[in-house]
């Protein structure tokens, strides 16, 4: 388990989750277009789609890890 020490070091971040495939993205690697529009392109799969908001552990999400979590509704 970890201590308040460690819970108060961690970085939370948004990233997106793609809806075909459950791949996380950080939200900041989008260009403009993508944020203005609300449609996202996944980087993997190549599908587009909705944002998909899910809030992560930056270092969790540095991991590689497809699945956005309880949070997420990939899928």
């Amino acid at each position: 388990m970890a201590s308040d020490s460690d819970r108060s070091q961690r970085e939370l971040s948004q990233f997106h989750a793609c809806i075909h495939c459950g791949s996380v993205f950080r939200r900041d690697e989008f260009d403009g277009t993508a944020v203005a529009t609300g449609i996202y392109p996944c980087t993997k799969c190549g599908h587009d789609g909705p944002l998909n908001i899910v809030i992560r552990d930056v270092d969790a999400a540095a991991t590689g890890t497809n699945d956005p979590g309880p949070s997420g509704s990939a899928g």
